[in-house]
């Protein structure tokens, strides 16, 4: 009876979640890389050719083309001439709008992102449950399922979600798979593991960190006991166990990209990073020359990709300040941000939870906490800083941390159990308002420890602006009759197919007069980017203050978290009193 309740109470918590984003899709604007994302999925399942953007593996962005193409559609066919061709962004908002049906195409894609969404809630419920029974596993999947950047997330055609969804599973099965490996659990942890390989190149980061962070745990709690039980047979065993979930892994993988084969030298054709690795004498160099037959060029294509971005130390933002290579602490300090209150502090009372079944030698508790320091320890070299979508894999965890917390406090002994079970109760009706606050723009949110201007933390990577307001500023410019405007904002959507009025790019460092739309993140730092008939502006290099100017005026509008709409008259150029109306 308990487990069906448990069921039942599962189920509701995940249709209502997927109908909270399925309302939410109806007002944001499409991500920035949404269209990249489906042009190179349409691609690979339409031409079963994945050299469009391999900077990705395909399981994710097959999962967001794949409702797009049993819908009917397929890769545009358009000549190179056109000046189309090998521009993903393009191509993706030609696939979107083709026919008329912006909306429904775009609602598809995002559609191949919900199952997933799915299964990890099921995932932490079932870890969650594990240790605290079925009613905590439902506490965990609750603070799951309403926090707003998981919401958001798993409502793009993004492959972040997906990536949560199956680096969380690797990490459960390896967690089971330490507790018992079995030859179920080999299996399932290859799956697993596969799956998260194909989603995103940071699993090959994050898994090997948090598995050798989780494997040291028990190996040190394994010493205490009768060292009859770990004889040498034994780890011989485990090591063969494990080395034959390798090899289920590499399959999955390998399968994700069709068992497909192909020489070295091709794949890395396009990597300036290969070219200048090393030097005639050089052992990659004999490599390159001796072109071997390899498996999945693209996967290879695609890590050089990734290497390369690295290598350049993209610029990064937080707390006000922007500089190449970001800072060690970036991830931990924004994940606090933007993750609700009531679940960083069930969290941390779930480490006490955590500390008591350690001394009891229940080593297996210890894991979920280990795996996040893990992740976050890894990220602390990595240089490519640009949003916490990258490390969306410790909300799961964290909010399995969380159900044990709750269940710490339900069950607080003597006269503190009725004061545990208040501050319970508090701290879960904190996380609905606060959840049902953020539905308004899930992607914008940021707990009471951001300053009032979150523009102030974190502007990039989708974690306040994304392009999400682009259709909103189309509303509001309807309303107030404008026909001319002067913009920079971020966005990916075709705004000459938007019905938008006249556009004029803003230049750099210069004021103008009229009608002004702005974004945080350009006003920040400088960068936007404007698509009209298929093509880009080629803005993106612009200094951090090319539209500072624009800061002694005040704005008569924020349109949704993101953009800033002015009027400036001419009179009022070099006179900041007179500039809203």
């Amino acid at each position: 009876m308990a487990g069906a309740l448990s069921g039942a109470v599962l189920l509701f918590l995940v249709l209502f979640a997927i109908a909270r984003i399925l309302a939410a899709d109806q007002t944001i604007a499409q991500g920035f890389d949404e269209p990249c994302h489906i042009a190179a999925g349409m691609k690979w399942l339409d031409e079963h050719d994945y050299t469009l953007d391999p900077l990705h593996p395909p399981l994710a962005r097959d999962a967001i083309a794949l409702p797009l193409y049993l819908a009917g559609e397929r890769f545009p066919e358009i000549k190179p001439e056109e000046g189309l061709q090998g521009y993903c962004t393009e191509l993706g908002n030609t696939i979107l709008s083709n026919g008329g049906r912006y909306r429904r195409n775009l609602s598809l894609a995002r559609a191949g992102v919900l199952p997933f969404l799915c299964v990890c809630a099921i995932l932490v419920f079932l870890w969650a449950g594990q240790e605290g029974g079925k009613w905590v596993g439902c506490v965990a999947s609750f603070l799951f399922l309403t926090h707003p950047s998981v919401l958001a997330f798993s409502g793009l055609a993004y492959t972040d979600a997906p990536t949560m969804c199956t680096q969380f599973a690797a990490i459960f099965a390896f967690a089971m798979w330490l507790k018992k490996p079995t030859r179920t659990h080999m299996i399932l942890l290859g799956v697993a593991v596969g799956l998260a390989l194909s989603s995103k190149l940071t699993s090959f980061l994050f898994l090997p960190s948090a598995f050798a962070a989780m494997a040291l745990v028990k190996l040190l709690f394994v010493r205490r006991e009768n060292k009859e039980t770990t004889t040498e047979r034994t780890g011989m065993k485990q090591a063969a166990s494990l080395l034959a979930a390798t090899c289920i892994a590499m399959a999955v993988l390998w399968g994700s990209y069709a068992f497909s084969v192909g020489r070295l030298d091709s794949a890395l054709a396009l990597s300036q990073a290969s070219q200048r690795a090393g030097g005639s004498g050089s052992v990659w160099r004999r490599v390159r020359m001796a072109d071997p037959v390899i498996p999945a060029p693209d996967l290879i294509r695609g890590m050089h990709v990734a290497l390369q971005k690295n290598e350049r130390e993209p610029e990064s933002y937080l707390l006000g300040n922007a500089r190449s290579g970001g800072w060690w602490y970036f991830f931990p300090v924004a994940v606090a941000l933007k993750t609700p209150l009531p679940v960083l502090i069930l969290a941390l009372i779930g480490l006490l939870f955590v500390l008591q079944r350690a001394r009891q030698d229940d080593w297996p508790a210890l894991l979920p906490p280990v795996a996040v320091a893990a992740v976050f320890g890894v990220t602390a070299f990595v240089t490519l800083q640009v949003g916490t979508r990258h490390v969306l894999v410790v909300l799961p965890i964290l909010s399995v941390l969380a159900g044990w917390g709750a269940a710490l406090l339900w069950s607080s002994p003597g006269v503190r159990r009725r004061w545990g079970r208040a501050a319970l109760v508090l701290l879960l009706a904190w996380q609905t308002a606060a959840t049902i606050r953020a539905q308004g723009d899930l992607l914008a949110y940021f707990n009471e420890l951001a300053p009032a201007d979150p523009g102030e933390v974190l502007v990039k990577g989708c974690d306040l602006d994304c392009g999400q307001d682009v259709f909103r500023l189309r509303e509001e410019l309807r309303l107030r009759g404008v026909a001319r405007l002067g913009i920079g904002v971020c966005t990916s959507a075709d705004l000459a197919l938007a019905d938008f009025p006249t556009l004029d790019i803003l230049p750099p460092r210069k004021a103008v007069v009229g009608w002004v739309a702005v974004s945080v993140r350009a006003l920040k730092t400088g960068s936007f980017r404007i698509y009209q008939n298929g093509r880009g502006s080629p803005n993106e290099q612009y200094p951090h203050d090319a539209l500072s100017w624009l800061e002694k005026y005040r704005p008569i509008a924020r349109v949704g978290k993101t953009i800033f709409l002015y009027y400036i008259p001419e009179k009022s150029v070099g006179d900041p009193t007179q500039a809203s109306r």
